[in-house]
This record gives structure tokens, sequence and C-alpha cells, in this order.
């Protein structure tokens, strides 16, 4: 074997001995586990080829069967090392063991709340006494399936970030959007002691956590370190650096894969205890409840979005004819009659010197 540089080696140790391909993911055929394996190890080994263009161009072709074969993802990252990602629902099977943590990451429109979703789905169906905390539900999903199988009477949407009593129910806390409480500058609050707290006992509060995140770095230091799944979504190149910063460096060339992978996809991480990490591919397929739900939801911010808009664009027409009113000398008592018989404005003439006072203090005049 030639000559390998410091980084090489750092990038071998970290894909060859900490990173893993588990002989017991149901979800691998164990012909595919065993050439995956082997055709990686060729590639270290130069068994493909002694000459690295030839080698690498054998493992691209080879790997590219697989993936149109498979689905599988990957890499080649310089002459020694090579990933290759299957796909599987591993992480799935993986997070309703027991109470642990997972981070969903990636931008706006990646399908991170499906995702989540998804996720709770999955292990509600499971354990039928399960309750659902909900936080931060900005897309209304929570309201639409809350009435929905699993989720029947086991949803309880929160307002603001306290967190569930600790009386040994089940229950699954899903952070749908990050709040301040769970940003580092809000480390020393008492949500955020809390929430640390709470990242530190999932097991002993029999309590499953999901966290929803744009921006990894943003995320508690504690909260981002007890977080023992992850899954990585499409991400833009700025988003993308900022998450990789975090990782070991040869992890972060896997997780670059994340900007080829389309929105019902996402690269999975899971340690195994005394194997490994595990990094797969994996196909979100959310249930059809979630998709009409979601479809649901997005129409409803449609119209209420529209109702916003016609409701602001008849304040300024208010406050146009008002403006113009008094421009030609009429008294706010005869301006507010005017629009009350002409605009369907209820408001008396105290509201109508307001408006127009605000509106001259904002143009800087007496």
């Amino acid at each position: 074997m030639a000559y390998r540089t410091r980084r090489e080696i750092n990038y071998s140790f970290w894909l060859r001995k900490v990173r893993c391909i588990p002989d017991d993911d149901p979800y691998l055929p164990p012909e595919l586990h065993n050439f995956i394996y082997m055709l990686e190890e060729h590639y270290y080994t130069g068994k493909l080829h002694y000459i690295p263009a030839i080698k690498r161009y054998k493992f691209f072709v080879l790997a590219s069967l697989l993936r149109e074969a498979f689905g599988v993802r990957f890499t080649i990252i310089d002459d020694y090392n090579a990933v290759i990602l299957p796909r599987s629902y591993y992480i799935y099977d993986k997070f309703v063991e027991y109470p642990q943590i997972v981070s969903i990451i990636g931008n706006r429109n990646s399908g991170k709340t499906i995702t989540g979703w998804t996720l709770a789905y999955r292990i509600m169906s499971i354990y039928r006494d399960m309750e659902l905390w909900l936080y931060g539900d900005a897309d209304g999903l929570g309201d639409i399936l809350k009435d929905e199988e699993p989720f029947t009477d086991r949803v309880v949407i929160k307002e603001d970030y306290k967190l569930p009593p600790v009386d040994g129910k089940k229950r699954l806390v899903f952070f749908n959007e990050l709040s301040e409480e769970l940003l580092t500058v809000s480390t020393y609050t008492k949500e955020g002691k809390d929430l640390k707290i709470n990242a530190f006992r999932t097991r002993h509060k029999n309590c499953w956590v999901i966290y929803n995140v744009i921006r990894y770095r943003d995320l508690q230091t504690t909260l981002r370190e007890t977080s023992d799944l992850k899954i990585y979504k499409w991400m833009t190149a700025e988003m993308l650096q900022s998450t990789i910063d975090l990782l070991p460096e040869a992890y972060g060339e896997i997780v670059k894969l994340v900007t080829e992978l389309p929105v019902n996809e996402g690269i999975a991480y899971v340690p195994v205890q005394g194997k490994g990490d595990y990094f797969h591919i994996l196909c979100i397929n959310p249930p059809q409840i979630i998709l009409d739900a979601a479809g649901k939801a997005k129409k409803n911010l449609r119209i209420m979005m529209s109702k916003t808009e016609r409701e602001r664009k008849y304040r300024e027409k208010i406050l146009e004819v008002i403006v113009k009113k008094r421009e030609e000398g009429w008294s706010y008592a005869r301006i507010a009659e005017y629009l009350r018989e002409h605009y369907d404005f209820e408001k008396g003439f105290k509201t109508v010197e307001r408006m127009y006072k605000r509106y001259i203090s904002s143009r800087g005049e007496n």
C-alpha cells in the first residue's frame, strides 16, 4: 500500500473502524450487505486495481449498478475511502426500542415535519397507551391529526414549552418548531435547564423526543449531543457547512450526500452498541393520513393568508379615505359616518382620529 496522508488515515479510522453496516438490519439482504462490504474493502486495499484512477472508475461503475438496482447512494472520498449507503428503515425500528431522542435536520420545505409525524405514527401505532405532546405546531397538522388513528384522544397541543409531568406514563415529545428555550442563547432560562435535564433522563421518564431543526448549530449543545439518532434532510450549501462543522470530518463527507436527495429521502444515523455507527438512506414513506393532513394544512394556510391579505387591503382603503376626507376638511365624526354608510366600517370617530394621527406620525408630520 502506498504512502497515506494523515487525513486519509483519519478518514479510514472513522469510516472503517467506527462506521459499520450491521448484520441484523432486516431490510438489507445478506447478499447485498456482503457485496457492499466487499466492494468498500477491495477499494481500500487496492484489490479493485492498483492504479487509483482505474480503481475509482471500477468502484463508480459497480456502485452505480447497485444504485440502479437497490437505490443505494455512494461517494468516493479519496484513493482509500469510498462509502455506500444502503436503503433501510432501520432507524424506525431502533427508535421504538426504548426512550431516546432523534433530531431531524434540514432546510425549510425539506420534509422534516412529515418525517417527524411519520415517526410519531409508527411509534404510537405500537404503544397504544402513549401520549403525544406537540410543541410549535406551526403547520396546524396537530389540530387535523388529533382526531385520526392512532392519535385519537392522545394528542396534547402545547402553546408554551413547559414539559410533561414525571408520572411514568409513556410520552412522545415532538418539538416541531424550535422555540427560544431550545436555542443556544437561552441555555440559562428555566425552560432551557429543564430541557437539558430531560435530555439526560428520557429513559427514566419513559419519554421519547423528536426535534425538528433547521440550523443544527443553534440547538443547545446538551440537546444536540444527547440526540441518539439523527435524520439529515436536504440542505442548502451554507446550512450543510454549518452542520458538518459539528461532525467528525469523515462523517461530513457522508452527510454531503443530502444535496442529491429528494424530499422523500434522508440520511439516517444510528449508533449500534458494540458495532459502530450506521448510516443508511431512509425512504420516509409516510402513511396516507399524514399526506392528506399535510395537504389540508397547506390549503388552510392559503385560505388564512388570503383572508389576511383581503383584510390588509381593506384597512389600506379605509385609511386612504380617511386621509383624503381630512384633506378636504371633513371632521372625524363625518368621516366615521361616511365610512359606515359606504364601507361597512363600524367604528366610531375616535378610531378614525387615532388612525389618522398614527398615519401623520409615521410620516413625521405635525
